[in-house]
């Protein structure tokens, strides 16, 4: 008996760290692109706010420089003109869309759905040269509380923050024309 659950406990031990190993195999410690970690520095000019929604853009700005930094791929330039390539984006879209209703009240919505799109531009600093135009958008869905203008303030940084991770994340892979 005692024999039985030492062969157990041996393979039980074995088969978790084969799958550890097999799980972990396929992991990469630090950039995933051909960059090396911080070697290039990037700006992130103010984006262009083209909707009718106040504050966007700044609420882009710091979960857009939170991401740059978290990842590592770039070091953030805070001074302008001095930095590798620049980061420039206009916000196109920003569209609120009710969904659910109120048994009660048919016009009143239980959720709103919030979509956001942005247009992102990178460019060489020192030759012009665009390396990537691209779209991007998220959305988030939150409960529409007693007050509207609270929960929104409140749930459109999360949309931003998933905007952000969004971009970066292409920026950091390396999935940029030379």
């Amino acid at each position: 008996m005692l024999f039985l659950r030492q062969i157990t406990l041996f393979l039980f031990t074995l088969l978790l760290g084969v799958n550890f190993f097999i799980g972990c195999a396929g992991y990469q410690l630090g950039p995933t692109g051909t960059q090396v970690s911080g070697e290039q520095s990037i700006e992130i000019s103010r984006f262009k706010n083209l909707t009718i929604e106040p504050r966007l853009s700044e609420y882009l700005m710091i979960p857009l420089r939170r991401a740059v930094q978290q990842d590592g791929t770039f070091r953030l330039c805070t001074e302008a003109g001095s930095a590798d390539y620049v980061l420039e984006g206009v916000i196109t879209e920003f569209n609120r869309d009710g969904v659910g209703s109120i048994p009660t009240d048919v016009i009143a919505h239980v959720d709103e759905y919030v979509t956001i799109r942005v247009d992102i531009t990178m460019r060489e600093q020192a030759t012009g040269k665009i390396i990537l135009t691209q779209g991007f958008s998220s959305s988030t869905i939150f409960p529409m509380g007693a007050d509207q203008t609270s929960s929104e303030r409140q749930n459109i940084p999360i949309a931003m923050e998933g905007l952000a991770r969004n971009i970066v994340s292409i920026l950091a892979d390396g999935k940029i024309k030379d």
